[in-house]
């Protein structure tokens, strides 16, 4: 009986003659036999200091053997109890196998029994310890995980959440077990999870979102799998969200920063061109463009400085950014050169916006001080997309034959 070493086992026997006899033979199989004669000295042995097994006889004065089970069932639910009797009706039967007693030992005692009983009692004490074991190693990998983890059921309510995810919730320790957890990490219309997820749950196949997902205060990159049973019905699913808030921020940032001009803030000359090869692969029909190049520039930054000079080039942004339709593709391409891209843009709308240009500047807006700001213009449309490249050779020709006829407007 090795598997006893390391035991502390409480026996409870109101028979003097019995319990000396049953402790003398079993007492260097234990780790340690503590003994009570009656129920109400073995609760308060136990509550002084609980044991790891419980042998007690069933018929007591007082306090009998199923009414300590009872009591020290209210303390632990997992320790195993032995109950020893010389007769056993079959309600004490029922009674006692509902409060989960592991064995039954009947009077006279056979050590053959004695062992046979204590060894199933002992290897389901072993067994009870292992998952205790391993639902703490779960648990605590679990929360470990830095990211947002939730089990659910197969209503999308949940059944479990990690710490992270409660964290990122604003909940305490307990899990809001029942809850619907769509409402819990979305709002309004963005809620996703009862469409994209209940598709998962439905077909039974993972969801993995592409990009980032709007979701509590900020983006998450989230996983969907669904649980199955060992029948391989789906009965519920597995949410996983990681927050990239930072790191979208941080590409959208580097994103626009490969795309758009410092200075002005238009799309600057990579984009012009990954916008002129899209363009030029489409079928859009027509293609306008119009060319503005900058009068005076080199005569302000040789007379007034380069930092009057950008600011002639901020202006000349606004002028074009008021002139045009929110949607058109501004670029500064050059130094103090200008193009805008106008898919789907016929003639006679481009050559309007142009002149829209120069009455602009002949207004002289105070208020962005577009006065100081002179332009010379080109523009053509191409039919199709072939004919881009030609439509744009031909849009700065014509910019050059403008900034040749025209008087040019020094700039201050």
């Amino acid at each position: 009986m090795e598997h006893f070493k390391d035991l502390s086992v409480l026996y409870v026997e109101d028979d003097a003659n019995f319990r000396n006899w049953f402790t003398e033979v079993m007492r260097d199989r234990f780790g340690e036999l503590r003994t009570a004669e009656s129920g109400e000295q073995a609760l308060a042995a136990y509550r002084e200091r609980p044991c790891d097994l419980l042998i007690t006889d069933l018929v007591m004065p007082g306090m009998d053997g199923l009414a300590l089970c009872r009591a020290v069932r209210g303390y632990s639910m997992d320790m195993p109890i032995v109950i020893t009797s010389a007769s056993l009706s079959r309600t004490m039967l029922v009674e006692s196998m509902n409060l989960g007693v592991d064995g039954y030992i009947l009077k006279p005692v056979e050590m053959e029994m004695v062992e046979s009983v204590l060894m199933q009692a002992v290897s389901r004490l072993r067994l009870r310890q292992q998952n205790t074991e391993a639902a703490r190693f779960w648990q605590q990998t679990f929360d470990a995980v830095p990211y947002m983890i939730a089990v659910l059921d197969n209503n999308l309510r949940v059944l479990r959440l990690n710490r992270a995810a409660r964290r990122q919730l604003g909940l305490r320790d307990r899990d809001p077990v029942g809850q619907d957890y769509d409402i819990l990490i979305c709002s309004g219309e963005d809620r996703f999870c009862r469409d994209v997820y209940r598709r998962a749950l439905d077909t039974g196949n993972g969801y993995t979102s592409q990009a980032p997902v709007k979701m509590l205060d900020g983006y998450y990159h989230v996983t969907f799998s669904p649980l199955r049973d060992m029948h391989g019905n789906v009965f519920g699913g597995v949410h996983v969200a990681h927050n990239v808030t930072e790191l979208k921020r941080t590409e959208d940032a580097l994103r626009y920063t490969s795309t758009h001009d410092p200075l002005t803030g238009l799309y600057n000359r990579a984009w012009f061109e990954t916008e002129f090869d899209r363009l030029s692969r489409s079928r859009t029909a027509p293609i306008s463009v119009l060319i503005a190049d900058v009068d005076g520039l080199k005569q302000v930054n040789d007379q007034a400085g380069h930092k009057a000079g950008d600011e002639l080039l901020r202006r000349a942004a606004t002028l074009l950014a008021r002139c045009c339709r929110s949607g058109d593709g501004i670029a500064r391409v050059g130094g103090d050169e200008f193009t805008v891209l106008l898919p789907g843009v016929g003639e006679s709308d481009v050559e309007e916006m142009a002149a829209r240009i120069r009455q602009t500047m002949s207004e002289g807006r105070q208020e962005c001080g577009l006065e100081a700001v002179s332009l010379s213009l080109g523009v053509a449309t191409a039919v199709d997309s072939a004919g881009l490249s030609a439509a744009i050779a031909l849009a700065d020709t014509r910019m050059y034959q403008d900034k040749g006829v025209r008087r040019p407007a020094p700039a201050e």
